[in-house]
C-alpha cells in the first residue's frame, strides 16, 4: 500500500572521543515542543538513556584497559625491586671488599715506614763512619729494591680498585636512567587513572581499588628511596676511609723530602724513590677524584 510506513533507517553505534562528549552528555537536558508533548520528551528520554548506556559500556571498557595496564606496571616494579635488591648486595659485598683491601693497603704503609725509618737510620750511620759508608749503601740498596717491590704490589691493588670503582658507576648509572624512565612512566600512568577515577566515580562509586594501588605504588618508590639511601651512606664511609688513608700517604711523603735533605750528596739512590712516591700519589688523588665524582653522582641519584 501507498501509505504503509517506511523501515527506520538503522542507527549509527554512538562513540565517545573523550572526556567532553561525556560532560556534554551528562549536561544534555530534555525538552519537548511544549509541557504536553510527552511523546516527543519520551522519544528524547529513550535515546538519552541509549546514550547513557554507550557512554557507561565505554567508561568500563576503559577503566578494564587501566587496570591491566595498572597490572602489568606493578609487575615491572617488582621485577625493578628484585633487580634493585640485587645490584644493593652485590654493592655492599664490593664495598667490604674495598674495606678489606684498604686495610692490607694500611698495614703496607706501615711496613714501608718501618723500612724508611730503618733506612734513614742506615744513612745517620753513614754520615758517623766514613769507613761503614759502603755498607750502609749497600743497605740502603737493599732497603730500596724491597720498597719498590712494595710499591708495585701497592699500584696493582690501587689499579684493581680503580677498575672496580668504574664498575660500581657504570651499575649506578643504569640503576639511576632505570629508575627515571620507570618513575615517568608511573607519573604518567598516575594522571591518567585519576581522570578517569574523577569521571567514573560519578557513574559507578564502586571504584575505589585503584586508589589503593597507587598507594602501594608509593611504598614501593619509598623503599626504592630508603635503599638508595642506605648505598649512599656506604659510599660515604669509604670516602672518609680514602682521604685518610691519603693523609697518610702525604705524611710519609714528607719523611721522605726530609731524609732527601739530609743526604744530598747521596741522593742517587734515595731520587728514584721519591720519583715512585710521587707517582703513586698521583694515582691516589687520581682514585680520591673518582670516588668524589661518585658521591655526586649518588646526591643525584637521591635527588
Amino acid at each position: 500500500p501507498q501509505n504503509a510506513a517506511a523501515p527506520p533507517p538503522a542507527e549509527a553505534p554512538i562513540e565517545f572521543a573523550g572526556r567532553e562528549d561525556v560532560d556534554a552528555l551528562l549536561n544534555e537536558k530534555i525538552k519537548g515542543k511544549n509541557k504536553m508533548d510527552y511523546k516527543g520528551k519520551s522519544e528524547q528520554m529513550i535515546e538519552y538513556i541509549k546514550k547513557l548506556r554507550a557512554c557507561i559500556k565505554w567508561l568500563l571498557e576503559r577503566e578494564d584497559a587501566n587496570l591491566a595496564e595498572i597490572g602489568k606496571l606493578n609487575g615491572l616494579i617488582d621485577a625493578a625491586d628484585k633487580h634493585h635488591a640485587e645490584i644493593v648486595s652485590q654493592l655492599e659485598c664490593k664495598i667490604q671488599e674495598s674495606v678489606a683491601m684498604k686495610e692490607e693497603l694500611q698495614k703496607q704503609y706501615a711496613s714501608l715506614g718501618e723500612s724508611l725509618k730503618k733506612v734513614e737510620a742506615e744513612q745517620m750511620e753513614c754520615l758517623r763512619s766514613y769507613g761503614d759508608e759502603k755498607e750502609a749503601r749497600i743497605a740502603a740498596e737493599s732497603s730500596r729494591n724491597e720498597l719498590s717491590e712494595e710499591l708495585n704490589r701497592v699500584k696493582l691493588e690501587q689499579k684493581r680498585l680503580n677498575d672496580q670503582i668504574k664498575m660500581l658507576q657504570d651499575t649506578n648509572k643504569r640503576l639511576q636512567e632505570y629508575n627515571t624512565s620507570l618513575q615517568q612512566y608511573n607519573c604518567n600512568l598516575q594522571a591518567d587513572a585519576t581522570k578517569n577515577a574523577e569521571t567514573i566515580d560519578k557513574l559507578q562509586k564502586e571504584k575505589n581499588t585503584m586508589v589503593e594501588t597507587m598507594n602501594g605504588l608509593k611504598d614501593h618508590s619509598n623503599s626504592v628511596k630508603l635503599q638508595l639511601e642506605m648505598a649512599k651512606s656506604s659510599q660515604s664511609e669509604a670516602l672518609k676511609q680514602k682521604n685518610n688513608l691519603l693523609s697518610e700517604v702525604e705524611a710519609l711523603r714528607g719523611e721522605l723530602h726530609q731524609v732527601r735533605d739530609d743526604r744530598d750528596h747521596k741522593s742517587a739512590e734515595i731520587n728514584s724513590l721519591l720519583s715512585d712516591l710521587g707517582v703513586y700519589k698521583e694515582l691516589t688523588g687520581k682514585s680520591s677524584s673518582e670516588l668524589e665524582n661518585v658521591m655526586i653522582r649518588c646526591d643525584a641519584l637521591e635527588v
